[in-house]
């Protein structure tokens, strides 16, 4: 809170997560390749803004393809060449992220993206407490690795459509902009919906849209949890249809 008002400090994706501790510090394990891993404490300054107390990252060695360094920087940078950065064991890497791990903190939160508009829960089919008896089906082109997921809603929803999802570009501020290309309609969506998906890799290449009773479009992406593999959703904008 500052200045009296609500402000977004910090949002986790795939391979970048983060963990509040019980000590109210806030613990980030992300990846930026398979070279680079980073490990970090970081907590709150008077202003409210996240300023790091302590990294752990790891950098190629620089002798063979897949060797690492694990390094030290108090001073909370990513950077093997800075004179504060010592090499450590990859033992006291592992350690001080399973340290961080038993301090965390589970809360139960309802993303901002969701108030106001019709909730579609997502979920794999053979998880599901209840599979439905009777629902629409989808089924993409290429089968090979496909899932199946359940679509339920919690409210009428006038249109819901399946759709491919493509990254387009990734700009200096982490901020995504996506491209789509609308697969099945289903209108209106009278029934649960089990859609076979495929998921390719760590960007998201699946996405629905959803028309609800007023009129209004929502685009939500879907993917996989980089914490416990479970079906996420996410709400996007502006995306171009392709």
């Amino acid at each position: 809170c500052r200045d009296g008002k609500a402000v977004s400090v910090l949002e986790g994706w795939y391979r970048n997560a983060w963990y509040i501790l019980e000590s109210g510090e806030f613990f980030n394990y992300g990846s930026g390749g398979a070279a680079y891993l980073i490990n970090a404490l970081y907590v709150f300054s008077d202003d409210t803004e996240l300023e790091c107390e302590d990294m752990y990252f790891t950098a190629p060695d620089g002798v063979s393809d897949d060797g690492l360094l694990y390094l030290h920087n108090p001073d909370g940078l990513a950077d093997e060449n800075d004179s504060a950065s010592e090499i450590i064991t990859e033992d006291e890497f592992r350690n001080f992220s399973e340290s961080c791990s038993s301090d965390e903190i589970t809360l139960d939160l309802t993303p901002i993206s969701r108030c106001g508009f019709p909730e579609i829960k997502v979920e794999f089919l053979d998880e599901a407490e209840d599979e439905p008896d009777e629902f629409e089906y989808y089924a993409a082109e290429s089968q090979e690795g496909a899932v199946k997921l359940l679509f339920t809603a919690d409210e009428e929803v006038k249109e819901l459509t399946i759709c491919s999802l493509m990254v387009e570009d990734i700009d200096e501020d982490g901020d995504m902009s996506y491209s789509v290309s609308r697969l099945k309609q289903f209108s209106p969506l009278q029934k649960p919906l089990v859609a076979e998906l495929c998921f390719y890799g760590d960007l998201p290449n699946n996405a629905f849209l959803i028309t609800d009773k007023y009129g209004n479009q929502i685009y939500y992406a879907v993917n996989l949890s980089g914490e416990d593999g479970s079906v996420v959703t996410y709400r996007f904008f502006n995306p171009t249809v392709v």
